[in-house]
């Protein structure tokens, strides 16, 4: 039996079908954005409320590389968490600069 808005992508992933298809997310703190290889075809993404655990979104189609699967995710309300970078040296023990 084919669900409502079964697209095959959430199978491919092995994630069940969003309870929810219309609703768009609202804060980034209310909802887990996931992202999974679904192989052979490519990445998948989908925003999960984390109250209910219910799915909320789920991509339309698989993509082949993550970077894709992300720009996808972020016209559907996905905001990425700010960057970090360290570096070798930003631990204690850095050198001073003379």
């Amino acid at each position: 039996m084919k669900l409502p808005g079964d697209n095959g992508v959430a199978r491919a992933a092995g994630w069940r079908q969003p309870e929810r298809t219309n609703d768009a997310p609202g804060n980034r703190m209310d909802y887990n954005w996931e992202f999974a290889e679904a192989k052979p075809t490519g990445w998948v993404w989908r925003c999960v409320d984390r109250a209910t655990g219910s799915v909320v979104r789920l991509s339309k189609q698989t993509f082949p590389v993550l970077y894709d699967c992300v720009e996808d995710a972020k016209r559907h309300g996905f905001t990425p968490p700010p960057l970090r970078v360290e570096s070798e040296n930003s631990g204690t023990d850095a050198p001073t600069p003379e």
